[in-house]
């Protein structure tokens, strides 16, 4: 009786949590080791199987069964959206970049802004059953961006769509996940379809060809320039997928065709991730193409949905610039011509010369490598810390071990990038692990903040700034390049000029870096930490600086058409700039009453937390408002995003050629024992 209470409660509280599609079996926890142990035990002779034992293995079996299908079902949870608020379809929403995104029935846009599309990203699957979602309704993520449609049953396949639009960079994605509930291998034909709103006349692939071809991942579409109709980016793999749909996209023509075959083995879950952007004109679609990255844009997808989708590259390095393939199971070089070689790299050093002197980079603290052009000696290195380090490479092979024991010399020419295998001294994903010197020839750097100089001049006069209240400093181009942002942890954004000409500090490489300003793409002190302090408030300003912090306590004197009416700054929930002299402002009480006038004083004292004070003058508010808008999503800076620096490589060479002739005789490295 007791034995059966237990199976009871196990199936109360864990079967509940089984509910939902299977995923592949490997990743069913190993419980059964214990079992497996026992029994062995029992048959060897070395220990009775007693009433207790044949009952241990009863419930052992039962915990074992129930256990794993409850965590299947949790890890799907990171491939599908959890149940929860639903919406009502057609889904309409707008991106980043304020275009239009109207999701149907059958998880496809419908006409995108302007007539873009007339019907695109329609799915078919099996010769031609079309998609279509039941109920005409779609899970909705928390965030409002991404809704999940299905599933829809064909025969013995099961298949959602996921769609999610991008708040920041401006594009829709979507990833379709098809689950195999047979107990055989399936074949399964999948067919896309993009009617847009008018005939093909111009288009440029990744390769710069007319009409997409076998070593294009992505293009650009347009009608004759005269036409209102957005261009329309098309991303349908990632540059080193092996798997890749045939395209099919005619001049003259409004069809784009994405076909392609998926083997899916039984009980188990493949998917195929596709992008879309909408552009102004022709050249912003294609000007979009050119630095996309479908690895950077899926970073942040669960691992397990990543893991499943098969044209896009697997585990690939993402720091500042470089994507570096990797591999769990060995070293990866990748060649010139794209072939791949793995086995164990053999240098314990990578010695290079960079233009702030030369430095040894041990073997144990390089993730990967990547040469930037054929018949080229320079490098970029990066290290398990988040640093990148570049420079002119010593002309030394590449050693690498295969599996069979033969080692291969790799001239540096031959290389195109070269990343370890993943494990923990070396992980999947490399952060930033201190502050950091960001130089506009793609470099991270470590230093130590205690030697800069952090004075900002800015349109309140000129302040002192801590290393330890910002997140970051960063270069905006005015045209000349000099005006700059500094990024506060708790999210505040206030532009100025970072008034040190030149930066000298030591690196934590060994080298002590002296650098002009205009060298730096900008300055990593902290990740950004925005606050939701209800008590603190935000300031937004005409320039598009957003300030949070406080007032002081000194009340404000408004001048209104019935006298004078002092207001406490603790009241105020908003204040808003009005039209006429330059003090004017309606201020917004917490009680909801609004003060209307002409401000005595038309400067606030703002202290932006926790103690940088300035003098701001009503005529540059936008708005004054205690807390955080409920309608306004916190878009805190990505540290971790590169800088928009072009021909890098060129930047580099002006770096070495500026600060010293370089020579550097062949060295050669010594082969360490493999790992």
């Amino acid at each position: 009786m007791r034995i059966q209470k237990w199976i009871l409660i196990l199936q109360r509280n864990i079967v509940s949590r089984a509910s939902g599609p299977r995923v592949p079996r490997a990743s069913c926890p190993r419980i059964g080791l214990i079992f497996a142990a026992k029994m062995a035990a029992i048959r060897a002779g070395r220990m009775p199987a007693t009433q207790k034992d044949r009952s241990f293995v009863v419930v052992l079996i039962t915990i074992i069964s129930l256990l794993a299908a409850g965590w299947c079902a949790a890890e799907t949870n990171d491939i599908l959206l959890p149940e929860g608020k639903t919406t009502n379809l057609p889904w309409t929403t707008a991106d980043g970049a304020g275009f239009t995104w109207d999701i149907q029935q059958n998880g496809g846009v419908q006409h995108g802004t302007g007539y873009a599309y007339g019907n695109g990203m329609m799915l078919q699957v099996r010769g031609g059953q079309h998609f279509y979602a039941p109920n005409n309704t779609a899970l909705l993520r928390a965030g409002g961006n991404e809704v999940q449609l299905g599933p829809f049953q064909n025969d013995k396949i099961r298949v959602w769509r996921r769609v999610y639009v991008n708040p920041k960079l401006g594009y829709a994605r979507w990833i379709d996940v098809f689950e195999n509930t047979d107990e055989n291998p399936v074949k399964l034909d999948v067919h896309y379809q993009n009617h847009m709103g008018n005939s093909i006349q111009q288009c440029t692939t990744t390769t710069n060809q007319g009409s997409p071809g076998p070593k294009d991942w992505g293009f650009v579409s347009d009608d004759h320039g005269g036409d209102p109709r957005p261009a329309v980016m098309h991303v349908y793999a990632s540059r080193r997928a092996k798997h890749r749909p045939d395209v099919q996209a005619p001049m003259n023509n409004n069809t784009i065709s994405y076909r392609t075959t998926l083997t899916i083995p039984p009980g188990e879950m493949r998917a195929l991730c596709f992008f879309e952007a909408q552009r102004n004109t022709f050249d912003e679609a294609v000007g979009l193409l050119k630095t996309f990255r479908p690895e950077r844009e899926l970073a942040k997808v669960p691992k397990a949905l990543r893991d499943i989708i098969v044209n896009m590259s697997g585990d690939v390095l993402l720091i500042g610039r470089l994507e570096i393939p990797r591999s769990r199971a060995s070293d990866k070089v990748v060649l010139r011509d794209e072939s791949e070689v793995n086995g164990t790299i053999l240098n314990s050093s990578f010695p290079v010369e960079t233009f702030f002197g030369r430095v040894d980079l041990p073997a144990e603290n390089v993730v990967g490598l990547a040469v930037l052009e054929p018949n080229d000696r320079f490098v970029q290195i990066a290290l398990a810390d988040g640093q990148i380090v570049g420079g002119v490479s010593a002309d030394a092979p590449l050693k690498v071990r295969l599996a069979d024991g033969k080692e291969l010399a790799l001239p540096p020419h031959r290389i195109a990038t070269a990343g370890y295998h993943i494990c923990q001294p070396k992980p999947e994903e490399i952060s930033l692990t201190g502050p950091m010197l960001l130089l506009r020839s793609g470099q991270q750097l470590r230093f130590d903040p205690a030697a800069l100089p952090l004075e900002f001049l800015t349109e309140y006069g000129p302040i002192r700034l801590k290393g330890d209240d910002l997140c970051e400093l960063r270069l905006v181009s005015d045209g000349a390049g000099r005006l700059h942002q500094a990024i506060f942890r708790n999210g505040s954004i206030l532009t100025g000029l970072w008034t040190a000409e030149a930066v000298q500090t030591p690196l934590t490489l060994g080298p002590k870096l002296s650098v002009d300003r205009e060298t730096l793409a900008g300055v990593l002190f902290h990740r950004t930490s925005e606050t939701d302090d209800p008590n603190l408030l935000r300031l937004r300003l005409s320039n598009g600086d957003v300030l949070i912090g406080t007032l002081p306590d000194t009340p404000l004197a408004v001048e209104t058409e019935l006298g004078e009416v002092t207001v406490s700054p603790k009241q105020i929930q908003t204040l808003r700039r009005l039209p006429g002299s330059p003090g004017r402002a309606a201020i917004q009480l917490q009680d909801e009453t609004t003060v209307s006038g002409v401000l005595k004083e038309p400067i606030l004292r703002f202290t932006v937390a926790p103690d940088v004070a300035l003098s701001v003058h009503v005529a540059r508010v936008a708005k004054l408002q205690r807390g955080k808008p409920k309608d306004q999503k916190a878009t805190p800076p990505d540290p971790t995003s590169p800088p928009a620096v072009l021909n890098h490589k060129a930047h580099m060479r002006a770096e070495l050629l500026k600060h010293r002739a370089v020579r550097i005789r062949a060295v050669t490295l010594p082969a360490v024992a493999p790992r």
